[in-house]
């Protein structure tokens, strides 16, 4: 008896799922599973272990592509990945752009090195070919915050509520761009000045709004916001992107409107992160303990709150001069 067409497809599809792990070679007319360890499946495998480590979608996002692009120019099992193997595709990625940062290049680095350590935990590897390759080191420079003259010049750059909006509660709460994006207008507490955030590893956190923030939301909302979105942030009228008006942003567009905020006002360097190392910075001067910082910057351990702070010259100088005249 046929079946019916939409049962053969729901079985078709269940059989590629189930299939997709294969590595399948032709002999005669029949097909033989020779081995269940394709790339595919092991970065599958991977995934499942990192979702449950609760990694963000985005960072999943940001592995895979990695590991995509390193099986598209490698070619072969990743079982069999060498030193040289991963030493020649960084050397292809530094050929084909001769100008990319060595902080990308050390983002690589430890893609796979992470990668291929979960490989060797997991028994499918003896040795993890990253561990030889040294961490890569570029000319590091001052990561400053930004200067009291750059905070008003990106606030008088502003040419709408929303951006005035997005740039003052960058300034108030220290929000990562994912965090920004996914604030939902439930998330905000407008008698406490609060909104309610999930961060890095599904960190239940809270960013606090500033009167000027606070003000700078209430004006979006009642003058520019019109959507019966559940997310705060929203795409206006816009000539270019007519067809996504009353869409939410996403985190990428949100660093695409805060880097064009940035150009107007002539300020460079302008990204969610530097906002992050200004109230660090700023709320260490003013006396809140490093503690207090880490929970403001909602991070798991001390040490990358350290990261983000900045003893520059001025303030140096200053302590100089109080305690060793």
């Amino acid at each position: 008896m046929d079946l019916p067409e939409h049962i053969l497809l729901v079985l078709r599809s269940q059989f590629s799922l189930a299939l997709s792990k294969y590595n399948l070679v032709k002999k005669g007319k029949y097909e033989v599973v020779v081995s269940e360890n394709t790339n595919e499946f092991l970065w599958k495998k991977f995934f499942i272990g990192k979702r449950i480590e609760n990694l963000s979608e985005n960072s999943l996002k940001v592995y895979k592509d990695n590991l995509e692009r390193f099986d598209s120019v490698i070619k072969k099992n990743f079982l069999d990945v060498t030193t040289e193997d991963v030493r020649f595709y960084i050397a292809t990625v530094i050929s084909k752009n001769s100008s990319v940062k060595e902080t990308y290049l050390d983002n690589i680095r430890r893609f796979l090195k992470t990668f291929f350590q979960f490989l060797v935990d997991e028994g499918l590897i003896k040795t993890n070919p990253v561990t030889r390759i040294k961490p890569i080191r570029g000319n590091t420079s001052e990561k400053l915050p930004f200067s009291n003259m750059e905070i008003e010049k990106l606030r008088n750059a502003c040419s709408s509520c929303l951006e005035k909006a997005v740039i003052e509660i960058l300034i108030s709460t220290a929000f990562r761009r994912q965090e920004l994006a996914e604030i939902k207008l439930s998330d905000i507490d407008f008698e406490k000045g609060s909104i309610r955030t999930i961060g890095k590893g599904k960190k239940l956190g809270y960013g606090f709004l500033n009167a000027k923030a606070l003000l700078a939301l209430i004006e979006y909302i009642e003058k520019e916001r019109e959507s019966k979105s559940v997310f705060l942030f929203i795409r206006g009228k816009n000539k270019r992107f007519r067809e996504k008006a009353g869409e939410p942003y996403d985190a990428s567009s949100l660093y695409a409107l805060i880097k064009k905020i940035g150009k107007k006002a002539g300020v460079t360097h302008v990204h969610p992160h530097r906002f992050r190392r200004t109230a660090a910075t700023k709320a260490l001067d003013r006396g809140l303990g490093l503690e207090d910082v880490k929970e403001l910057l909602r991070h798991e351990d001390i040490k990358t709150t350290l990261i983000y702070t900045t003893l520059n010259k001025d303030r140096l100088k200053d302590k100089h001069n109080r305690f060793l005249d």
